[in-house]
């Protein structure tokens, strides 16, 4: 039982949408990114950040964009044991970026 509740809590906070304030200057523009998941809506999230940046003032998006946020990498090795005991062998890497959706946005009057 208690697994299945460990089970359950991490798949609900790994599918938690969210958002993250890239770069901000209080009250006039700023750059939100997005991390879309299965519950929840990150968009919320953004215009909130949004809101709060600009105060009193509205708000406009200027362009969304998709930016590379990290990168993954793979290695799978071939190993054999020589003579002396020391490893010996051989492998492939593999890299990919990862994205996420940014909002580029500026501060306008009401």
């Amino acid at each position: 039982m208690a697994s299945f509740f460990y089970f359950f809590f991490f798949l609900l906070m790994v599918s938690c949408a969210s958002a993250r304030n890239v770069q901000s200057v209080y009250g006039k523009e700023g750059i939100v990114a997005l991390h879309p998941a299965l519950f929840g809506s990150a968009e919320d999230e953004a215009y909130e950040l949004m809101d709060k940046n600009c105060g009193a003032r509205k708000w406009k998006i200027l362009k969304e964009q998709e930016a590379i946020s990290g990168s993954q990498g793979t290695y799978t090795a071939t190993h054999a044991q020589g003579l002396s005991r020391a490893i010996v062998g051989d492998g492939t890497s593999r890299t990919s970026n990862t994205y996420e959706k940014q909002l580029y946005y500026k501060c306008v009057k009401k």
